[in-house]
């Protein structure tokens, strides 16, 4: 990881709120590897079909924030 990351003080402010626990999520992603980019991530027919090719529902927040993990904070 790099020196520009604040661990201690991002998961802090990941615990006030959700807006804080996004940015902790982007600013992890983008000093391990890159920034997530529109495009990360899976649309949900990729996720409906993993959902049914291992017979588990991702929780919703979950599942559904995994589709748009390059945009928007839903």
């Amino acid at each position: 990881m790099t020196e520009g990351f604040d661990m201690y003080g991002g998961m802090t402010r990941a615990l006030l709120g959700r807006e804080g626990a996004w940015a902790f999520v982007r600013d992890f992603a983008a000093c391990w590897e890159r920034p997530l980019a529109p495009g990360d991530g899976w649309d949900e027919g990729e996720i409906d079909a993993a959902e049914r090719r291992l017979g588990v529902r991702l929780p919703r927040r979950c599942g559904r924030r995994t589709a748009c993990s390059g945009g928007g904070t839903t």
